[in-house]
C-alpha cells in the first residue's frame, strides 16, 4: 500500500462530488507531464491525501487501479479547454477532514527533511504539480499531524488505521474491525436516510475491496433480476449476489432505511428469494441486519462497533470466503 499527495485546486470539490481523481495524459503542447504520469503507479487500496487552497481536507482510498478515461464533462465545464481530453481516472472514496491541515504551517519541518522523490521543494512547499509521490517519512508526519488535528474520534480512528497500515502494524482482524465500524458509523450518522439513497451505499460496500469485495465490472453485485413466476415475469428489487467464475447464485440482500424494522411481507419475500434462487442465505440491513438461512435458522446482528458477531458477518459473507464455503 502507498500513500499519494495530490493537489486539485479549484478541481477538488468537483472530483470530490464525483469521486474520483483525473488527470490529462499529456499537456496540451504534447509534453509530458510527471504530475500526470504518476497517475499510471496507483492501485486499488491506495491512499491519496488532498490538497487544495494550501490545506488538507481529506484523504482517500483507491477503489479502483488507475485507468484510461476522456475528461469528465463537468471538469470541462469548470476549466474549459485547458487540457488533452484524453487521461487517466482513478476511482475512490473521499473522508473528508472536521480539521483540515493546513500545509504551509509545516514548511519549515518539510524544507528541514526535503526529499526531491516527495511533493515538496527544498523550500518546503508543495511542488506545481497534480498528482505526486509521497515518501514514507513525509506521510508519517503529515498523518500524526492529521491525527492531533481532528475532533471526531471516527476521523482519528480512520487515520490511525491508515497509519498502522502504511508502517505495518495492522493485522487482519483489525481491518476487519475498522471495516466494521465504518459500517457502523454510517448507521448511526444516517439513520433516517432512504431506502435508495442506503442501497446505493450498500452496493458500495458489497463492490469494496475493504469490506465484501466482489466484483462490479463482472457483475457480482445486480438489483432488479427478473424471474417468471407462473404465467407473470417478477422483477426482484434486492441485490443478488453470484460468484462470476462458476455462475453460482451466492445470497441476496435487502437493504431498507435504518430507522426501520423487518415486516412480515418482507421476511416472507426474502425466504421466496432465498428457495427461489437456490442461496443458502438471504440478508436484510434495517435497524439491525438479519440473516435467514436455507435451514430456516435466523440470527441478527445490532450495530455495535467492535462486534465481534459484526466482524464474523463481514468475514463470513467476504467474497473470498463466501465462494469457498459454496464450491
Amino acid at each position: 500500500m502507498r500513500i499519494f499527495y495530490v493537489n486539485q485546486g479549484k478541481t477538488y470539490y468537483i472530483e470530490r462530488s464525483g469521486g474520483y481523481v483525473w488527470s490529462p495524459q499529456k499537456a496540451l503542447n504534447g509534453q509530458a507531464n510527471i504530475g500526470f504520469s504518476t497517475m499510471r503507479q496507483i492501485h486499488k487500496g491506495d491512499y491519496i491525501l488532498h490538497c487544495a487552497g494550501g490545506y488538507l481536507l481529506s484523504i482517500s482510498r483507491a477503489k479502483t487501479d488507475c485507468y484510461v478515461a476522456d475528461q469528465p464533462s463537468e471538469l470541462v465545464e469548470e476549466v474549459g479547454k485547458l487540457w488533452d481530453k484524453h487521461g487517466y481516472r482513478v476511482d475512490v472514496e473521499y473522508y473528508n477532514f472536521d480539521s483540515p491541515m493546513d500545509i504551509r504551517a509545516h514548511s519549515a519541518w518539510l524544507a528541514a527533511h526535503y526529499d526531491p522523490r516527495s511533493a515538496f521543494t527544498y523550500r518546503g512547499t508543495g511542488k506545481q504539480q497534480y498528482m505526486c509521490n509521497l515518501v514514507k517519512e513525509h506521510a508519517i508526519y503529515i498523518l500524526n499531524q492529521l491525527i492531533l488535528l481532528q475532533r471526531r474520534q471516527e476521523n482519528k480512528q480512520l487515520l490511525s488505521y491508515v497509519l498502522n497500515l502504511y508502517t505495518g502494524g495492522v493485522s487482519p482482524d483489525s481491518e476487519w474491525r475498522m471495516a466494521w465500524n465504518h459500517i457502523v458509523d454510517d448507521h448511526i450518522q444516517n439513520l433516517y436516510r432512504g431506502n435508495e439513497e442506503n442501497k446505493k451505499i450498500w452496493n458500495d460496500f458489497l463492490c469494496d475491496p475493504a469490506f465484501f469485495g466482489y466484483n462490479k465490472e463482472l457483475n457480482e453485485v445486480t438489483s432488479g433480476r427478473r424471474v417468471v413466476l407462473g404465467d407473470q415475469e417478477l422483477q426482484i428489487p434486492y441485490f443478488v449476489v453470484r460468484d462470476s467464475l462458476s455462475a453460482k447464485d451466492l445470497f441476496v440482500m435487502d437493504v431498507k432505511r435504518y430507522d426501520s424494522s423487518p415486516e412480515n411481507q418482507d421476511v416472507n419475500q426474502l425466504n421466496f428469494c432465498l428457495r427461489r434462487f437456490g442461496v443458502n442465505y438471504s440478508v436484510l440491513v434495517c435497524d439491525r441486519i438479519y440473516i435467514y438461512k436455507k435451514t430456516g435458522i435466523s440470527n441478527d446482528i445490532s450495530f455495535t462497533a467492535n462486534s465481534m458477531e459484526g466482524v464474523k458477518f463481514l468475514t463470513d459473507f467476504n467474497c473470498n470466503n463466501m465462494k469457498k464455503a459454496s464450491s
